[in-house]
Formats: structure tokens, sequence, C-alpha cells
């Protein structure tokens, strides 16, 4: 496809996903509990400089969604709407390259990003105060990466894998699968022979732990709450 028509379908794909979106946020109220739950969550984040050390929730999205409140005094609510419609156009985006990757068909993926743009449920998660917006962009984003790193067996794509899946584990829970099975996918796509694999997957471990304390780092989650996020996810694996 020619990158003139290709960005036409780009353009056309954002503008039916911000239509479709505004509409939904006109049309339906927030009315989620979740969404007031992370309203207060994020507010008291912004009040006492630090996440609340009674909760175990994994902070990344709740960081994310607290960045408009924080920087622009934008009602916490409506903040991670407006957080959660960028990440989710870029959901959409993310997904047609996937398509594309797995199927080198230009047209195969614009379409893809038509049913993504129109999808009732990522609609829905885009206009409200919601974490999964955050946990699905990180999906996408590890799934994309480890295709460009099968495709091309560059070092950089270990790395890519890394950074996502601590991004997607310190969004949600259920990031934990990713850290169960990312070593084995590595150690199969990787090219050479056994010690050479085994090292990659050594190097994406320690990358990974790298990113994941840089990222609480970055956004002042103590070791409190590390800890007793730790705990939770102990808990979660023991059952």
């Amino acid at each position: 496809m020619k990158s003139n028509k290709r960005i036409l379908f780009i353009v056309f794909i954002v503008i039916i996903s911000l239509f479709l979106r505004s509409f939904y946020i006109i049309k339906y109220p927030i009315n989620s509990r979740d969404a007031y739950r992370y309203q207060h969550l994020i507010e008291n984040w912004e009040k006492d400089k630090s996440f609340n050390k009674s909760r175990t929730l994994p902070p990344l999205a709740i960081y994310i969604m607290r960045i408009p409140y924080a920087f622009a005094n934008i009602n916490a609510i409506k903040g991670g709407v407006i957080v959660n419609n960028i990440l989710g156009i870029m959901i959409v985006l993310m997904l047609t390259l996937i398509v594309e990757m797995l199927f080198h068909n230009s047209y195969l993926s614009f379409y893809s990003g038509i049913v993504a743009a129109t999808h009732f449920s990522l609609i829905m998660y885009s206009c409200n105060a919601l974490r999964e917006n955050t946990y699905l962009l990180g999906v996408c984003a590890v799934i994309a990466s480890m295709l460009k790193y099968r495709m091309t067996s560059k070092f950089f794509y270990i790395l890519a894998m890394a950074f996502w899946t601590s991004w997607v584990v310190l969004s949600r829970y259920e990031g934990i699968e990713l850290l169960l099975v990312m070593p084995i996918i590595i150690f199969f796509i990787s090219k050479g022979n056994i010690y050479l694999r085994g090292l990659k997957v050594i190097v994406y471990g320690f990358t990974l732990l790298c990113f994941t304390c840089i990222i609480l780092k970055c956004i002042k989650f103590d070791d409190v709450n590390f800890m007793n996020y730790l705990h939770s996810i102990k808990n979660i694996l023991s059952t």
C-alpha cells in the first residue's frame, strides 16, 4: 500500500474512533462504580503525594489517569476519560499494526482497524475512568514487539518486550500471566543455540526487573506499597 493511502487510512480510523467515543460520552453518562473508586484514589494520591498505603492495587493505570488532575486541575474522572480516549485510539492503531504484521495485508489491517474502532467494549473502556485501556495497550505492545522480534531478531525488541511486560504487570494483576509465558516464548522464537537463547531470556528478565523499578520510582510508589503489592501477587499465585 502506498504511504499516502496508508496515512489516509490511519486518519480515517482515528476520526471514526474520536467520533464514536465523543458520541458515547454525550449519550451515556459515566456511571461505573470503579470510575468513582479510582476518582477517590486519584484525589488522595495527589493530596498525599503518594499512593494510599492501605491499597495494594496495581498503581500504573491510576497514576496515568491522575496526570490531567495533577497538572491541569481537571476533574479526576474527566481526566481519566481523556487519558483513556488517547490510550484507546493507540490500542486501535496497535491492533491494526499487529494484523498487518501477521498477515502482511494492508487492506485487511485497515478493516481490522475499523472493527476495533467501532467495537463497543473498547469504546466503553475509553469513555470511563477505568484501568482496562492501560492494560490492553501494554498487551498489544508486547505482542507487536514479539512479532517484530520474530521477524528481525533485533535485540531492541527484547528490551521493548521487557518494558511493556512491566507496564502490563503494573497495570492489572492479570499481567502476571505474561511473566509466566514470555520467557518461554522468547526462548522458542529466538535464533541461536540453547545457551544463546537462555542468555536472551536472562537479559529479558533482568531488563524487566530494571524497568519495573524505574517505573515505580518515577511514579513515587514507595517501599511499603511495593511490599503490599508483592504480597497481593503472592496471594493470587497461591490461590
